[in-house]
């Protein structure tokens, strides 16, 4: 299946019981469903790279993340698709990965980064010297990664009605850029997949953005990429009633988040619009979770790697 950029997003209510008896309104904005390795918010911070590829097939590009980088991954599978020159370099590559499996079957050269220089890659401004092409900062973040995210939304409309829009945030690049694109009209907040004070949430949101949105951080949650039996639990029994499939980092945390917050009576009578920023892959690092709490095999669109 290769990639094209989508003309629009579907937008679904969502029916839950959690939701439905407190009389709010959720609604997803369907981000996960634009291609099954180039989904949710990866594709928005490429978007600018997506109309000069054929720029990037002269040049190459290159960047870098973890064995397990949904970033990386969705990289790999535009690099597969448009035959552009890529180098990626991973921290650790020292347990086995299919992603990484599938990033050297699709031409792409691997280097292997220790975890302890990997650190090096944590900063905006660090490019390594030996790049192919053009630099990609690690996750697609950055100022740069939030100009596209807004360039991404600047033909979609701005949906109307709403009182909240939430997400899940990791670095505050999609964030930000949703913030920029649509604040003025709606609340844009962020759930924060890290447990990171609130203070260093401003400090990077500075950054890279002069907007300012919410960030809220639970602390009853995991950390990040982390997950508990319960979790498990409770993702299964949104998924069985719903049939709205979580990813396992950032977009499950929201709804937890979302589903305390309508309990405590926090938002009676409001319209919410729940940005599903993808991510379903992740679940290929985490298949004995997977098939310990799920009892069925993963969707057949990612299972393909």
């Amino acid at each position: 299946m290769n990639f094209v950029v989508p003309v629009k997003i579907p937008l679904e209510k969502l029916h839950w019981h959690v939701a439905e008896k407190a009389q709010v309104e959720v609604w997803v904005f369907r981000d996960d469903t634009v291609h099954p390795f180039v989904s949710g918010n990866k594709w928005r911070k490429l978007f600018r790279h997506l109309h000069n590829l054929e720029n990037l097939k002269n040049t190459g590009w290159s960047s870098a993340g973890g064995m397990w980088s949904n970033h990386l991954l969705a990289m790999a599978e535009i690099s597969r698709c448009f035959q552009i020159p890529t180098r990626f370099f991973i921290r650790g590559m020292d347990t086995p990965s299919r992603f990484v499996n599938f990033f050297k079957s699709a031409g792409i050269d691997c280097v292997p980064v220790s975890r302890r220089d990997f650190t090096e890659f944590h900063q905006p401004e660090y490019i390594p010297e030996n790049i192919l092409g053009q630099w990609i900062g690690e996750g697609g973040g950055g100022r740069d990664g939030v100009e596209q995210v807004v360039e991404s939304l600047s033909s979609a409309s701005i949906p109307e009605g709403f009182d909240l829009v939430l997400l899940g945030c990791g670095t505050g690049t999609t964030l930000a850029g949703f913030s920029e694109a649509w604040g003025d009209v709606v609340s844009v907040e962020g759930v924060s997949a890290l447990k990171i004070p609130h203070d260093d949430w401003e400090k990077m949101l500075k950054k890279i953005t002069a907007s300012r949105p919410k960030v809220h951080v639970d602390e009853a949650l995991p950390a990040f990429g982390k997950l508990s039996a319960q979790n498990m639990e409770w993702i299964k029994g949104f998924f069985l009633e719903t049939q709205l499939l979580l990813d396992p980092v950032y977009t499950w945390k929201v709804f937890y988040f979302l589903e305390k917050q309508i309990k405590a009576g926090y938002l009676p009578n409001k319209k919410i619009l729940v940005i599903h920023t993808g991510g379903l892959p992740g679940w290929l690092g985490r298949e004995n979770l997977w098939n310990k709490n799920f009892g069925m095999s993963l969707p057949n669109e990612i299972n393909t790697i």
